[in-house]
């Protein structure tokens, strides 16, 4: 055994635990206890949940970087993402499960979390995109701008949606919620605070990602606070730490991002790797011009890594980055040949990611990281994907084109309430949000109205959202067969 990993149990799954901690992780409300037939684990439970949800379901029609309905089926889907999140999330904590037996740190780690369960990293990267709205990042954007701009100060965050969507709005059974266990909802929370506001302005923080709505907090600290018994959750000042779980999904996350979507974007077309070849070779003779597209992002990232680790480091990265790049651009060879050539060499990559993992302390509090040469590596080829991606001019006409719909669906939505004396009329599932509230028969919404609103949103995929934005707009009437669809 190494050093106190003789004090860990391990469940069927993999996951470890002690004995002194079984019962605060894998805690729920109360109203939802395993069925003692049932020989699933706890978390596994969840993991069902999860798998069996409406929202993971509609993530298939959701936006990753590009729209499903506008590109090739071999691109990424919020959905196909999130499975490779869950896949590298449990690939992780397998990971670290395993060598708690031979590594004393990573024993120690584990012990000082309480414990390391592998499914519940994999349910949390199931659920860690469930309330991204359609179209994503864009849709994100339009909503959050929609709600501060009617006084709804805490506004809209992709996380915070989720969060609010496995506590609060689905349902197990009859009941607000999935009831899933403390651990799993811990390992949701990627940024486990709510949104913080400062000055009479209600201007945001510097920190403007946050994990739940003020409405979820009490489940937010309630689930942590079963997990991380010694770390405050009332945070006024610095980021308080991720749980290990989360910190574990977390990391996937970025590995997904930084590999799958770079594979999928190259092999399309759709990022010219001569030109971010071109650009890291640029970045690295004169790293502070901002006269190529990679400049701009790569200082200011360089920037914000010197004062974490050695300068030197970065700019290191950069050059293996450069390589890397030039390895998955073989221009004489034929599409599939690119293709295999471009798994190839990521997947190598990926081996490179899993080689070194760590439980890193600079939080106070274990959690999951890469080696630091690896770490900048992902960051650099996250950057290569927004610059050459992301920040394109046609890109941004697709998400212009994005933002407009939402900007009609709320608004004709927002309008539809306001004015309607008949809630019958209305959807039957934004009916069910609305629950509670009255009509305002012509006089201002509710911060509630707004919130059920959203809510409505984010139950749709890119798709539904795009042919409401017409219906309740008048720009086209839905045939009875198209309301069968959607509501």
């Amino acid at each position: 055994m190494a050093g106190n990993a003789d004090r860990l149990k391990r469940t069927a799954d993999g996951s470890l635990y002690l004995d002194e901690t079984f019962a605060r992780r894998y805690g729920r409300r109360g109203w939802s206890q395993p069925k003692s037939s049932d020989e699933r684990t706890h978390t596994e439970q969840d993991r069902g949940r999860l798998q069996y949800s409406p929202y993971l379901r509609r993530l298939a029609g959701v936006t990753q970087v590009v729209s499903p309905e506008l590109t090739s089926s071999k691109l990424h889907s919020r959905a196909s993402h999130s499975y490779k999140v869950a896949m590298i999330s449990r690939e992780i904590a397998e990971n670290f499960s395993r060598r708690a037996f031979t590594d004393a740190s990573i024993a120690q780690g584990i012990v000082d979390a309480g414990g390391l369960d592998v499914t519940a990293c994999e349910a949390a990267g199931l659920a860690h995109d469930l309330g991204h709205p359609p179209f994503g990042h864009a849709g994100e954007s339009e909503l959050n701008r929609a709600l501060r701009s009617r006084e709804v100060w805490e506004g809209f965050e992709g996380n915070a949606q989720s969060f609010r969507i496995v506590s609060f709005l689905d349902r197990h059974k009859y009941e607000q919620g999935l009831d899933l266990t403390n651990v799993v909802l811990a390992a949701i929370l990627k940024y486990p605070w709510c949104r913080k506001l400062t000055g009479d302005d209600h201007t945001i923080s510097a920190q403007s990602k946050f994990g739940a709505y003020e409405s979820e907090r009490e489940d937010m600290e309630r689930a942590r606070g079963e997990i991380m018994p010694t770390v405050r959750q009332d945070f006024e000042g610095d980021q308080p730490p991720q749980s290990l779980e989360a910190s574990i999904m977390d990391l996937a996350d970025d590995i997904a991002y930084s590999i799958h979507d770079l594979e999928d974007f190259c092999s399309q077309g759709f990022i010219d790797l001569s030109a971010a070849i071109d650009g890291l070779q640029a970045f690295l003779a004169n790293p502070e011009s901002a006269d190529n597209a990679y400049s701009a992002g790569a200082i200011k990232l360089a920037k914000i890594h010197a004062d974490l680790y050695e300068s030197g480091e970065y700019h290191a990265a950069a050059k293996r980055v450069s390589v890397l790049l030039n390895q998955m651009d073989p221009v004489s060879w034929g599409q599939s040949m690119r293709d295999q050539q471009l798994r190839n060499v990521l997947s190598d990559k990926i081996a490179d990611f899993f080689g070194a993992l760590r439980l890193s302390r600079e939080s106070g509090y274990p959690v999951a990281s890469l080696e630091s040469p690896q770490w900048h590596e992902m960051q650099i080829m996250k950057q290569v994907t927004k610059h050459y991606l992301v920040a394109t001019s046609r890109m941004g006409q697709i998400q212009r084109a994005q933002r407009k719909t939402i900007e009609r669906l709320f608004e004709g939505l927002e309008e539809w309430i306001q004015y309607t004396d008949d809630a019958s009329s209305l959807p039957e599932t934004l009916r069910v949000f609305l629950a509670g509230l009255a009509l305002p028969k012509g006089g201002p919404l509710a911060s509630g109205h707004y919130r059920a609103i959203v809510d409505y949103i984010c139950t749709m995929s890119d798709s539904e959202a795009f042919l409401r934005a017409q219906w309740v707009t008048g720009t086209e009437i839905p045939g009875m067969a198209n309301l069968g669809l959607v509501d």
